[in-house]
């Protein structure tokens, strides 16, 4: 479906870079370049991210959701309610938790799985979570990397049109017009560079802090660790992201 909405999209695009030949000079092909430009970048994430595998798609939509903070918070609670009436009193309080990492791993501690069974589980997981960013992130990047060649292909299509004409009328564009295409999708490329990389730094920041407060809790709870110590060793684990 994206892929297809990708390739009708860029149709689209260059039909307009074929139609803006008749544009005369002025804010009006000024507008016209820039939403064609705009709809051949919508198309060209369309083609690139519609290509990805689906299960990465809503693994990383998941992964959006991970808060280690409010994971922190939950384990604390956990930690204490544990020191104070005992590891059974673990069964009412998960039906309360709605990370389901957590309440998974918690029902398996009170199955009488140990540390050494449970912690190769959140590895794994980080591991396949950090995969599928990594695949996102490699989409994105042929994405930016492909948008300044939609504006030279939509400067190329002007330029040809501008010089086969047998004379140059002063109400159409000139050959000065022909290359604004391009210099749009530099600008748009170095935009979307900037807050994609940001993003994907905050991403994969919050994915790690969210598997260390993970790893760092179930480790403590299981090894019945003063809920104040094991606090100060989550709260270590966002900080630095080490124990």
């Amino acid at each position: 479906m994206f892929k297809g909405l990708g390739f009708a999209g860029f149709a689209i695009f260059l039909l307009l870079s074929t139609l803006l030949l008749s544009s005369a000079p002025g804010g009006g092909f000024v507008l016209g370049v820039a939403f064609a430009v705009g709809l051949g970048t919508v198309s060209l994430f369309l083609l690139n991210v519609g290509s990805c595998n689906p299960g990465i798609l809503k693994e990383i939509s998941g992964a959006s959701n991970l808060d280690p903070r409010e994971l922190l918070n939950r384990i604390e609670e956990i930690s204490t309610v544990i020191r104070q009436d005992g590891l059974l009193a673990l069964e009412s309080k998960r039906k309360e938790i709605r990370d389901p990492n957590l309440n998974y791993l918690l029902k398996r501690i009170l199955d009488g799985f140990e540390g050494k069974d449970l912690i190769p589980w959140v590895l794994n997981q980080r591991d396949a979570r950090m995969e599928g960013l990594r695949d996102l992130s490699d989409s994105l990047d042929r994405f930016l990397s492909q948008i300044p060649g939609l504006g030279l292909l939509s400067s190329l299509i002007l330029m040809s049109g501008v010089l086969s004409r047998p004379e140059r009328s002063k109400d159409l564009i000139g050959i000065a017009h022909v290359f604004l295409p391009f210099l749009i999708a530099l600008g748009v490329q170095m935009l979307l560079d900037s807050e994609i990389g940001k993003r994907w730094n905050e991403a994969r920041t919050r994915m790690d802090h969210y598997y260390a407060v993970l790893e760092a809790g179930v480790s403590g709870i299981q090894s019945g660790m003063n809920p104040e110590l094991l606090s100060d060793r989550l709260r270590a684990r966002i900080q630095t992201g080490r124990a």
